[in-house]
Parts: structure tokens; C-alpha cells; sequence
């Protein structure tokens, strides 16, 4: 029990001197002004953006240590044997009691969190001028998002202990075939069953700018794509743009923010950036990451079950499969956080390509580097994270080596 619990306790604290460390680095440039950024920014508008990224940076990491105390009480304490000792005696079918533990859990863990979602919503987000979102819409989307989330958390939960049944021997490569393709599917259905639960997707209505995307997407290679824009504004009054979609069903999609504040030329080179992932086929090749991941991490979690001792991990002498899955899931967790520096290295390394390719496509380096920049400024984007944070946490490289790698190409 005790190595589990040093484990639990090690990731944790690397996590939170990793938000330290960058936190006091941030705060000693609070006051500065990237060069590339003199004639743009001025000081007060960056301590601002450093403000907010530490406020949510805060608030995140309150709510990581109050969870995490729960959890390791729950684990630790004798929590989880009660727990699956009365789901057990209740729900006998393996299958069952599988959905009904994750479903618990999972309600549990969401009802700690909605306090905290309702202040970064109503209270950070407002503060910053961020939030447009109304009490009811966002009661709305938690329910919404509260049944989606336990459909699939019960989904997983029945799934586990019914293949251990129905192939005690091969269960992982079957539960990986399954998730993986569950996966696909939910990346294909998505738009058509799960986006527009949230939002309301329009197809773009300025004849010109339709005309100019078409004109972009063609010479990208992406004819046919569906060019939608997104009532974003609704929520939020961030910005973005993004691609989604696999094969004949791509869509390119815009935040009506983005429609609303920027001009034509910026709007075409986010857009080349974010079909600049398409051409290199990023998509596919974060899928492929992620199933790979996913098969190595079923193969562990076979050996771990094969060993049997996951119930002495917390100090049980016996756990059903459901609650030896939330265990499997625990130590998955802890390896995730080594891999993570990987995941994000080469996430950055897309970044970097989408770049250069929406550079070739427009010809027009600056207007990316102009779109860059104001959706830092409307963003409130910290200029000055740690370099150990950026290649642990980022998946996007930070703006000010973006802009100089443009600036570079520009001359």
C-alpha cells in the first residue's frame, strides 16, 4: 500500500512544483514586454494576461488538491473495500455492479467539480470580461454534459468485467480493439450527435470570405469541405478557430467570435494554419499515437491483472473486477504524467509544421503573425511560461517563438 500511496503522492507534488516554478517565473516577467511584442502589447495588457493565467492556474490546482485528497482518503483509507463490498452485495452481475461503480464514482467526482465550474465560469471568467454565458445555458450544458459523461463512464464500467467473462484470456486485445474503435466512430458521429447538443452550427453566410475559404481550402487540397461557423459568442467571448472531421466528412469551423473581430486576411491564415494539420494528415497521426498508447497501456494492465496483487495495493486482500479496473486506471494515470512531456513534443512539433505549411499556402507570414497576436491579446495568453512548463505541459509552442520563427521566415 505504501508504494502506491508514495507514487500517488510524488506525481502530485512534481505536478504542483512544476506549476510553482512557473508561476514565480512568470511573475518575475510580469512587468515585461517581449520585444517582438514592443509596438503591440503594452506592459499593463501582459501583467493582465499573467493575472489571468494565474488565477486559473490557481483555481485549477485547488480544485486538483482537493480531489486528490478525496480520492486518496477513498483509496487509502478503506473507502474503496466498503464501497465495493455494498455495490457487490447489492448488484450480484458482474457486468452491473461495473456500471453502477463507475457511474458513482464518476457522479461523485462531478458533483466536487460543479462548484468549482460555476466559479471559473461566473465569477474568473466574468472578471476578466471573458463570460457571456447565461446561469440557464450553463445549467443546461452541465446536465447535458453530466448524462453524456455517465452514459459512457457506465458504458466502460459493464464493458470491463463483461469481457473478462466472455475472454478471460484475450480480454485487452479485445478491449482495445473495441475502444479503439469506438474511438473512430465517436470522432465521425460527433458532429452530428454530440456538438450540436452545445452549440448551433450555421454554414458562413459573407459571400466573400466563403468565396476566399473555398478558394484556400481548393488550393489546400480540401475541396468539399463544409465551412461553418459556430455560436461561440454565446459562452464565451474567446476566440478560435478549428478542422474536425475524418475522410468525406471534414469541416472547417469558426468561432463567430473570430468572424466578428477579425479581418479577412488574419481569418484565411488561421485557417491555413488549421488546414495546414489536415495536410499533414496531424489527425491521423494523433489517433495512431493515442491507440498506441492505449494498446501499451492494455498490455501493463494484462500483466497487472495476471500478477493479481492489485487489491494489496490498497490494502485489500480481495476487489472485484471493477474496482481492480479503477486501480488499473490509477496506475495508467501515473504513467500518463511520464509521458506527457512526449505527447506534447511532438503536439508542438504539429504546431510548428502547421505553421510553415499556412505560410507557403498564403504567402503572407505576417498576417498569421498578425492573427497570432491578437488572439494573444483577446485571449489574455501568458507571454513568459517556464521552459521546463512548455516541455512538460504545452502542446502548442509559446507565442513569442512562434512569431520569431514567422519573423525569421518573413526575411
Amino acid at each position: 500500500m505504501i508504494p502506491l500511496l508514495m507514487a500517488c503522492l510524488g506525481v502530485l507534488v512534481a505536478d504542483l512544483l512544476l506549476d510553482v516554478v512557473n508561476q514565480v517565473h512568470q511573475q518575475r516577467h510580469a512587468a515585461e514586454v517581449p520585444a517582438i511584442l514592443a509596438d503591440l502589447l503594452t506592459p499593463e495588457r501582459v501583467r493582465r494576461g499573467q493575472a489571468y493565467h494565474r488565477a486559473r492556474t490557481l483555481l485549477a490546482r485547488s480544485e486538483t488538491l482537493l480531489c486528490a485528497a478525496l480520492w486518496l482518503v477513498f483509496l487509502f483509507g478503506g473507502g474503496l473495500g466498503r464501497y465495493d463490498a455494498l455495490l457487490l452485495a447489492h448488484w450480484p452481475a458482474l457486468p452491473m455492479q461495473g456500471m453502477v461503480f463507475a457511474c458513482g464514482l464518476l457522479a461523485l467526482r462531478l458533483l466536487v467539480a460543479a462548484p468549482f465550474a460555476w466559479y471559473r465560469q461566473f465569477r474568473l471568467e466574468e472578471r476578466y470580461g471573458f463570460n457571456t454565458m447565461s446561469r440557464q445555458l450553463w445549467l443546461a450544458d452541465a446536465i447535458k454534459a453530466t448524462l453524456l459523461a455517465l452514459f459512457f463512464a457506465g458504458l466502460a464500467g459493464a464493458a470491463f468485467p463483461a469481457l473478462l467473462l466472455w475472454r478471460p484470456d484475450s480480454w485487452w486485445l479485445w478491449g482495445w480493439t473495441g475502444l479503439t474503435l469506438f474511438s473512430a466512430a465517436l470522432i465521425w458521429l460527433a458532429p452530428w450527435l454530440i456538438e450540436p447538443l452545445f452549440h448551433r452550427f450555421r454554414p458562413l453566410t459573407q459571400p466573400d470570405l466563403l468565396r476566399s475559404i473555398q478558394q484556400l481550402a481548393d488550393t489546400a487540397g480540401l475541396a468539399g469541405a463544409r465551412i461553418l461557423s459556430v455560436d461561440a459568442s454565446r459562452r464565451s467571448r474567446h476566440s478560435n478557430a478549428y478542422f474536425a472531421g475524418l475522410g468525406r466528412q471534414r469541416r472547417i469551423v469558426l468561432y463567430d467570435n473570430l468572424l466578428n473581430h477579425f479581418q479577412p486576411d488574419e481569418i484565411l491564415a488561421v485557417l491555413a494554419h488549421e488546414m495546414g494539420h489536415w495536410r499533414h494528415h496531424h489527425l491521423r497521426y494523433r489517433f495512431l499515437w493515442h491507440a498506441l498508447v492505449t494498446l501499451a497501456g492494455f498490455l501493463l494492465a494484462q500483466r497487472l491483472w495476471l500478477w493479481g496483487g492489485l487489491p494489496g495495493l490498497v490494502g485489500l486482500n480481495t476487489a472485484s473486477p471493477a474496482a481492480q479496473g479503477l486501480l488499473l486506471l490509477l496506475l495508467m494515470h501515473l504513467a500518463g504524467f511520464f509521458l506527457a512531456p512526449l505527447g506534447n513534443g511532438l503536439a508542438r512539433r504539429q504546431e510548428w509544421q502547421a505553421d510553415v505549411f499556412a505560410r507557403h499556402l498564403t504567402g503572407r507570414p505576417d498576417r498569421l503573425a498578425d492573427a497570432l497576436v491578437k488572439l494573444a491579446r483577446d485571449n489574455l495568453i501568458a507571454l513568459h511560461p517556464h521552459p521546463w512548463y512548455v516541455w512538460f505541459n504545452y502542446s502548442h509552442p509559446p507565442l513569442v517563438e512562434r512569431l520569431e520563427a514567422l519573423r525569421d521566415r518573413n526575411g
